[in-house]
């Protein structure tokens, strides 16, 4: 199969990823000349004066709008990149291996406790009532000597930071940073 630079879906594709990948003074000129072009369309259909018929003229006025739109979009993705990476100052390449694996230290018992789930020890787990689903027996097992939780009802499971992060829909950076601030993590400074 050959593709050709005249093809509608390559030349989309090809201005899509000039689109992302032009800088920010690049994404400037694109926008600019996008909305001369725009300008000069709508002015040919205004005035009743193109060569083509009016359907075309449309036609690459919307497409002209489409591309803005994608430029806009573009951009906002860029402002909100800025915006979190200045929201959590500090080192980029901070060390999450050793904050997981001080997270790991912690009484998962106690900071499950901590998170409202009350637990009762039957044996050598923990067990309670699964809050990610509506049951009427506990399900919940929690096992302090691997310092793991199970449901057997609905199979999740993981460590406190997995049991943080599905109890309050959060990723794993943001799930350790909740618990951080709530807990005291031992050999972590606060």
């Amino acid at each position: 199969m050959t593709i050709t630079i005249g093809d509608p879906s390559t030349r989309r594709l090809l201005q899509r990823v000039a689109v992302e990948r032009a800088t920010d003074l690049e994404l400037v000129a694109i926008e600019a000349e996008l909305s001369v072009e725009l300008a000069l369309l709508r002015g040919d259909l205004a005035a009743n004066d193109f060569s083509d018929d009016e359907p075309t003229v449309r036609n690459g006025i919307a497409y002209i709008e489409h591309q803005l739109e994608a430029v806009a979009r573009q951009a906002e993705r860029r402002l909100r990149a800025r915006r979190w990476m200045t929201a959590f100052p500090g080192d980029p390449h901070e060390d999450f291996q050793t904050r997981f694996d001080a997270m790991r230290r912690v009484d998962i018992v106690e900071a499950i406790q901590t998170l409202g789930v009350p637990l009762k020890k039957r044996g050598r787990e923990w067990w309670a009532i699964c809050p990610f689903h509506h049951e009427k027996t506990p399900s919940l097992a929690v096992n302090i000597e691997k310092d793991v939780w199970h449901c057997h009802s609905c199979h999740r499971g993981g460590d406190l930071v997995t049991f943080a992060a599905e109890r309050y829909h959060l990723n794993a950076v943001e799930a350790l940073r909740f618990l951080e601030e709530i807990i005291d993590v031992p050999g972590v400074a606060a």
